[in-house]
């Protein structure tokens, strides 16, 4: 996975806060560090303990609900300047979903990788898209972003690759 050629800063052991605030604090790269943070969350998932599990059970190669928030909230911080989710960060949507074999998230991982993927895909078409914090949200259905009209998205990416 590309997201591990990016590494966060030497601070080790960080929690989940320091990996947002982290984000948050770039100037540069964000989709990387992003990225390079989601991985962390894979490999803490892959043990079931780690820096971004502390203070809480965990069984290993298991998504909780905690997990999924710290995604969105790593995507949405990412995010700040407007920018698509990024190839590398649904790339490692990708991962945790591989290794996260359990779920106990009430659906909240499975939602997040499919608008995150979505969200990438009409980002990198040239759609118009609601912002990260809107689009990833738990609460925000896939049906209403762009007012619901699905047919000229799909139109958008064929049309894209095709040139």
């Amino acid at each position: 996975m590309r997201a591990h050629e990016f590494e966060l800063s030497p601070h080790a052991p960080r929690g989940a806060d320091d990996l947002v605030a982290e984000i948050a604090r770039s100037t540069s790269d964000a989709a990387a560090r992003s990225a390079a943070a989601l991985a962390l969350v894979c490999c803490d998932i892959i043990a079931g303990d780690g820096p971004t599990m502390a203070g809480r059970a965990h069984f290993s190669r298991t998504i909780d609900a905690a997990d999924a928030a710290l995604c969105a909230r790593i995507l949405c911080v990412a995010g700040r300047a407007g920018h698509s989710v990024s190839r590398v960060e649904a790339d490692a949507l990708f991962a945790i979903d591989a290794v996260g074999s359990g779920r106990v998230d009430d659906g909240c991982f499975d939602d997040l990788l499919a608008k995150a993927v979505l969200h990438h895909l009409m980002g990198a078409a040239g759609t118009t898209i609601p912002g990260r914090e809107q689009a990833l949200a738990r609460d925000n259905p896939l049906d209403d972003w762009g007012g619901g009209d699905r047919a000229g998205c799909g139109a958008a990416i064929l049309a894209r690759r095709s040139s």
